[in-house]
């Protein structure tokens, strides 16, 4: 479902939200990470795993996009091993 742009404005503006403040980062980092975007996919000899795996990376890199258009150059930090202590 595609929103409006007036409706996109006030998810951008949401997303900025999350990223700025620490918990909003920390929530983001842990889905990230359970998403692998940074890991292979591919379940050697388990299709349906690679699928599975696949759907999961394919999500995490969907999040990765809106921070980068609400808040561009913030990944890097939501990722950062610091960003946990913060």
């Amino acid at each position: 479902m595609q929103a409006n742009s007036k409706g996109n404005s006030q998810v951008m503006t949401d997303m900025r939200t999350v990223i700025e403040a620490p918990e909003g980062r920390r929530v983001l980092r842990r889905i990230l990470e359970q998403s692998n975007i940074l890991s292979p996919s591919y379940a050697a000899g388990d299709a349906l795993g690679t699928a599975y795996n696949e759907g999961l990376r394919a999500m995490g890199l969907w999040i990765k996009a809106e921070i980068d258009k609400a808040k561009p150059g913030s990944f890097a930090r939501i990722i950062s091993p610091e960003s946990v202590q913060e």
